[in-house]
């Protein structure tokens, strides 16, 4: 939706009447450029007048709107093409509440509000301008979104601590959702932006009807139903449940169904091969110190600039593709100056999140444990059309110095500890550099911060070059400069590439500088305030439901009732189910915990799971005083950030406990040797360098096999040598104290003493200390998912330890498009699954699957399927 409204508003002036600095956050956060030019008019509308709170929102809206445009017209000598006025009002019983006068009628409305569910109706005025012989002319379109929302009982200290703040004073209702208020809020039905003040996925769909040919538009029948019913009901293609990094990357490819994701980096890294299978120089050769043979296929760097270019078949110079991979664009579109279209938008797309917003359980988690960065490098993220995206998004905005580089040497002071990414050579270290990054052409393994992906995520629907000034110039990969466009008369944005050096092949038939439209994502605005309480699979009639479904004879989904907290439901004829098991009903609780026979505090012993909930993005919530003794148990990277917020929030010790010993470990899956390809070396019969593990894994058609092999892969818990690097000062000052081979073998409480008092199997050691807290992790288990329950009774697969053996698409069953992602889809994707790299590639089997449903299309025979998912997950670098 976002993408062709967009490119119809770009170059024209758009204005929100409006000093409301949360519409103008909005706004910004979709990439829209407006004004901002506050309305004077006076809202002295009688709400008598009015007897539903809709009919008075609208009407001040459009008043408030046209009022600006007049004002800009007459005495700024500047007339605006497009006016978006807006009017926020909280109603209960009937009763219109504004913004509270003093602080008794703040008092006055939030009592009202205790306890109880009121609506929020915001009106809005899309006033279109032009000027006809000297006179302003304008066309009103106006509407209103209504979202219900449901308080907690407030007490009066509350209340008023709250009032105090200041908080209410400017908002309707004397609340801010978005704010502290957001604390009283036990459950909310609809938009979610609504009642922050600008329900924008409506203003875009209004906007989209008046912009857009209507014929251009395949699905315009449904949306315009849809947007008959409200929110009650829905009918949707597909529905994505959850709005994480998987989500947004697979919401990505369906949303831009005319381009192709990356299936090989060829091109990409000019030469740099990724595994020791891939043919080339090196072959079986000699021997490297400590006895280690290398492996056949060594890493090739790449061409110094100025030296020898081939030319390919076609007669382009063989710079052409890394040139056109830097910019994440496909290779037609350098052929005669040629775009590839995106094509229409084909599908009815709904994304549904209890937060209504993109990443917030992501942001919660990894603010509540302060991760710094990701594990992931940063050529794995959630644009599938550009590897490069990040990197360049990094360096557009100056900020190179939240590429962290991965660390070149490390000592580990625990006897016991297993560490397994020390033998990469300086050739390979080169490459595994941040140093200089927006200076090289090539590319680089490094590690982006928490804030940069966060940032990068939210701005995925808008240009690369976004905020960068006119003119200025780029360096591109043996490209030339790039200069940033600048808005022609209301025409797409174009991003000029200069030809120089780059050889007359790539420029094609003229000798202009290459000209290639960035299109938006179209993701903006996608996301639905919701949280899903059951989905339920409505069967097709016998010899109905027609698709290639039930080829044995077995039952067919028509469609998915989907309900949703609060009684609403949607009609899915796809499921995505892109939430992992994270439920605190799925956390792995160890067997001492339930032999404890003392009542105790419940902050007194947290799992990660009610860590994140209850630390609200402050540590402080979870450990209050200083001076605590802590006890973390677990041996993984989320025990490792659990040490330090205790350490910085105050401890005076930490013990911390794991079951084996220490690893340390650069990646989830793999080590940096595998990432680069160097060495090659197999365990208990499994490959574990890059391709030949993925060779192997998709060739097992065994589910008891694959998940062993995932295990192999993944070794347990790990810490990052960043991690270790924090917490090694700590345990030479003896603040803490690690305890390898360790296990808690009982506990108590003692209310006289208010500690815990814990039995460790060391040698009958005992721990005395305040709080405990478990790093132990969730346990899958699709049969204790009560949303798959309904699905799992009519389409019972196979489960293996509680993993589904879903199909290769991921689809759940022949018959039934509810498809998975994560780790519920980690016995087809890998051990890689749950990271960003699984997401891509998990986000590429589904989009294809769903589309080809819809166009009718034939699948590729098995063998060519798992080639195609060993290339994928290969180009992903999936370490």
């Amino acid at each position: 939706m976002l993408k062709p409204v967009a490119s119809k508003l770009t170059g024209k002036c758009v204005v929100l009447a409006s000093a409301s600095p949360r519409r103008r956050d909005i706004l910004t956060n979709i990439g829209l450029k407006f004004e901002v030019v506050p309305s004077w008019y006076s809202e002295d509308l009688s709400k008598a007048e009015y007897p539903a709170p809709y009919a008075y929102a609208t009407e001040t809206a459009v008043r408030k709107a046209l009022e600006v445009a007049k004002r800009m017209h007459e005495r700024h000598q500047k007339t605006p093409d497009l006016v978006i006025g807006a009017d926020t009002v909280v109603a209960i019983d009937g009763d219109i509440l504004e913004k509270p006068a003093d602080k008794p009628d703040a008092y006055r409305m939030l009592s009202r509000l205790s306890g109880r569910e009121h609506s929020v109706f915001t009106g809005v005025a899309l006033v279109e301008c032009c000027v006809c012989e000297g006179k302003l002319q304008t066309s009103v379109v106006q509407f209103h979104e209504e979202t219900r929302v449901k308080f907690a009982e407030l007490s009066e200290e509350l209340l008023w601590d709250y009032i105090d703040s200041g908080e209410p004073m400017d908002k309707a209702g004397g609340y801010g959702i978005q704010a502290l208020g957001g604390m009283f809020v036990e459950s909310i039905h609809g938009d979610f932006l609504n009642v922050v003040g600008l329900p924008l996925h409506h203003i875009f769909r209004k906007l989209g009807e008046h912009y857009i040919d209507e014929a251009a538009t395949e699905r315009e029948p449904r949306r315009r139903a849809n947007a008959a019913m409200g929110d009650s009901e829905r009918d949707v293609d597909v529905l994505i449940v959850g709005s994480g990094p998987h989500a947004l990357t697979l919401l990505t490819l369906l949303r831009n169904p005319g381009s192709r994701p990356w299936d090989s980096l060829s091109g990409l890294f000019g030469g740099l091969k990724l595994s020791a299978a891939a043919k080339g120089r090196g072959g079986s050769g000699g021997r490297r110190a400590g006895g280690r043979r290398r492996g056949p296929g060594a890493v090739k760097e790449m061409e110094e600039a100025g030296g020898s270019r081939g030319t390919a078949a076609d007669g382009r110079s063989e710079e052409v593709e890394p040139a056109l991979a830097s910019l994440g664009l496909e290779e037609k579109a350098a052929e005669d100056g040629e775009e590839t279209p995106l094509g229409p938008q084909l599908l009815e797309v709904m994304v549904v999140d209890t937060y209504g917003q993109w990443l917030v359980q992501w942001d919660k988690q990894f603010t509540a444990l302060n991760i710094p960065h990701l594990r992931s490098h940063a050529l794995v993220h959630t644009d599938p059309f550009d590897k490069r995206a990040l990197q360049v998004f990094a360096t557009q905005q100056r900020r190179e110095g939240e590429l962290r580089a991965l660390p070149r040497r490390l000592h580990i002071l625990d006897e016991n500890a297993f560490f397994n990414d020390g033998r990469v050579g300086k050739r390979e270290r080169r490459l595994l550099s941040a140093g200089g990054c927006a200076r090289q052409n090539e590319l680089y393994f490094t590690l982006p911060s928490t804030r940069l992906f966060r940032d990068f995520f939210t701005h995925q629907d808008r240009p690369f070059w976004e905020g960068l000034p006119t003119g200025r110039r780029l360096k591109g990969h043996r490209s030339g400069p790039m200069a940033v466009p600048t808005v022609n008369d209301g025409q797409p944005r174009q991003l000029s590439v200069a030809g120089t050096g780059m050889g007359a092949g790539f420029v094609g038939k003229t000798s202009e500088a290459l000209c290639i439209k960035i299109e938006h994502y179209s993701l903006a605005g996608a996301v639905t305030a919701g949280t899903v309480d059951a989905i339920l699979p409505v069967l097709a009639a016998a010899g109905g439901g027609g698709g290639d479904g039930g080829g044995d004879g077995g039952p067919i989904v028509d469609y998915f009732q989907v309900t949703l907290k609060g009684g609403s439901t949607v009609r899915a004829h796809h499921v995505v189910l892109a939430a992992g098991p994270t439920r605190a009903a799925m956390a792995v609780v160890p067997d001492w915990v339930s032999s404890i026979g003392e009542r105790f505090p419940e902050d007194r012993l947290l799992h990660t799971t009610e860590f994140i909930s209850r630390a609200g993005g402050s540590v402080a919530n979870v450990v209050s005083e200083p001076d605590e003794h802590v006890l973390v148990v677990g041996g993984g990277l989320s025990s490792a950030h659990m040490v330090l917020l205790a350490v910085e929030a105050g401890a005076s010790s930490v013990t911390w406990v794991m079951r084996k010993h220490l690893q340390v470990k650069q990646f989830d899956v793999g080590d940096v040797e595998t990432l680069v390809g160097r060495y090659a070396h197999r365990e208990h019969g499994v490959r574990l360098d890059g391709l030949p593990f993925l060779r192997q894994f998709y060739a097992e058609r065994g589910p008891r096999r694959r998940l062993d092999m995932i295990r192999q892969a993944r070794k347990g818990g790990a810490v990052t040598p960043e991690a270790y690097g924090q917490i090694r000062p700590l345990i030479e000052a003896g603040i803490v104290s690690l305890r390898a081979y360790c296990q808690v073998e009982s506990a108590s409480w003692s209310y006289k003493e208010q500690r815990w008092r814990v039995v460790l199997s060391t040698g009958k050691e005992t721990w005395s200390g305040d709080r405990i807290w478990l790093a132990t992790g969730c346990k899958l288990d699709v049969a204790q998912d009560p949303l798959l329950a309904n699905v799992l009774r009519h389409f019972p697969v196979p489960l293996v330890e509680g993993w589904p053996a879903i199909d290769d698409d991921l689809r759940w069953a022949t018959g039934c498009e509810l498809y998975l992602m994560g780790q519920y889809a980690a016995l087809k994707v890998g051990p890689h699954a749950v990271n960003l790299a699984g997401g891509q590639a998990a986000s590429a089997r589904i989009a294809k699957a769903i589309l080809q449903k819809h166009r009718e299309e034939q699948q590729e025979d098995s063998s060519s399927r798992a080639q195609e998912f060993i290339d994928h997950m290969h180009g992903l670098m999936w370490c």
